[in-house]
């Protein structure tokens, strides 16, 4: 989209540019949507192919509805910057969450920055193991209060 945004008024090889890159990632996105979908629970992807089909339909409905509209009334290059505007928007909701949150964590940053999770469940054995330790070491006598 930013080459489309950039250059596509000046060379045809900008649109083709970005006409490609369009059809590669959302293939891409939709199926790394339906992977991530039906790895929720074997026993309701019907229901879950569903909703997430119904979703991305209305999503693109609206979608079409104001791009078409901006397109229209201030042209291509307008158009364009709605849809980066558009990217911007899915990684703001994609960072709001954070990386590592547990399943009914809608926003935060529970496990850190870090974006490896081998690291942060290294830190949290590390943690444990620590406490382990210390109570082993420190073992409170109930006897002394």
């Amino acid at each position: 989209m930013a080459i489309q945004t950039g250059a596509g008024g000046i060379n045809i090889g900008a649109v083709i540019i970005a006409t490609f890159g369009l059809d590669v990632f959302r293939q891409m996105l939709q199926v790394s949507l339906s992977t991530a979908v039906f790895g929720i629970s074997v026993s309701a992807r019907a229901r879950l192919n569903a909703i997430m089909i119904l979703s991305i339909f209305i999503g693109q409905v609206l979608g079409t509805s104001v791009g078409t509209k901006v397109f229209v009334m201030y042209g291509w290059r307008a158009g364009a910057a709605l849809n980066m505007g558009w990217y911007g928007w899915q990684l703001f909701i994609l960072l709001l969450r954070g990386p590592h949150c547990n399943r009914f964590t809608w926003f935060g940053y529970e496990g850190g920055l870090e974006t490896r999770k081998s690291v942060v469940e290294a830190r949290a054995r590390d943690l444990k193991t620590n406490i382990d330790n210390n109570s082993l070491e420190n073992p409170k006598d109930e006897n002394t209060k």
